[in-house]
């Protein structure tokens, strides 16, 4: 099923023919998007590169808070808001050698150095979208992202080829690397292994965050799922109390929310690393934008 966002071939056909205008920095954009409703990890990925280009940058990103908050955690530069054009034009003035747009694929009013666009392993190029698939053909790099190591992506690799054609295709995934508690105690990836657990989460891709979190040993004995970006209650807390007769294990994003709500409360965050099998594809299309 497809559910293309409103308006959008219109919008692309207005700055394709230069009616709506994209505006150019003086430094370099890299956006990182998909063309999926969530759940490709943008955030984890976004993370990642700003580490791996290794120059003063900073985020812009739509106004999420437990996004900006696991920036924060990370303590990298974000800024938040509608308009990411209003904090991109001032960012060499403020010291910054480039900018990383999170979610910025369908982000048209900036020109781009570098465009990578991250597609779910599980969920692929069907279901709820943004855009059609052929919308990759304006991407430079695209990125398949799966919950553990050795995920079977042959088939997704071979749809999206033919899309995208001549443009790299690589693959990234999750692993686990630790807990971490309200306290920031922290215990090795093997803490859980072989335990009946509860998982939490309120993000786009609760079913890729069972699997990592079994790939670190856990026994999901059952999950509180809520919708992406919920906000976390009191009421909410009295819930997951109720179940604490497990150890309950969540993600960062959800801790980060957590943790300022009921900073005792006695859960721990399923901490991980991306891994990308073709890390020097990347870091040449980044070298050539600086």
């Amino acid at each position: 099923m497809f559910v293309y966002l409103p308006g959008y071939r219109t919008r692309l056909l207005l700055y394709a023919h230069r009616i709506l205008k994209t505006r150019k920095i003086d430094i370099p954009v890299i956006s990182v998007g998909n063309i999926n409703f969530g759940g490709s990890g943008k955030t984890p990925f976004t993370i990642y590169l700003y580490n791996l280009i290794q120059k003063p940058a900073c985020v812009l990103k739509r106004p999420y808070r437990d996004e900006t908050l696991l920036y924060e955690r990370y303590n990298i530069p974000v800024f938040e808001g509608k308009n990411r054009l209003k904090f991109a034009l001032p960012a060499r003035e403020l010291g910054y050698e480039a900018v990383l747009l999170d979610d910025g694929f369908q982000y048209l009013r900036i020109q781009k150095a570098l465009d990578i666009v991250l597609i779910n392993a599980r969920s692929g190029i069907s279901g709820f979208l943004r855009e059609p698939p052929s919308g990759l053909k304006r991407s430079d790099i695209v990125v398949i992202t799966s919950p553990t190591e050795g995920f079977d992506t042959s088939r997704l690799k071979h749809s999206l080829s033919k899309l995208v054609k001549d443009k790299p295709i690589i693959e990234a995934f999750y692993k686990p690397v630790s807990f971490v508690d309200t306290r920031r105690n922290e215990k090795p990836a093997s803490y859980f292994a072989g335990e009946n657990v509860i998982l939490l989460s309120a993000i786009a891709d609760p079913i890729s965050f069972e699997y990592t979190a079994r790939d670190a040993g856990v026994r999901p004995f059952f999950h509180i799922r809520y919708i992406d970006h919920h906000e976390y209650n009191l009421k909410d807390i009295i819930k997951i109390k109720k179940r604490a007769h497990l150890s309950i294990i969540t993600t960062e994003k959800d801790m980060v929310k957590l943790e300022r709500l009921h900073p005792d409360i006695d859960i721990y965050a399923l901490k991980v690393r991306l891994e990308l099998k073709e890390q020097e594809v990347l870091g040449e299309k980044i070298q050539a934008v600086f």
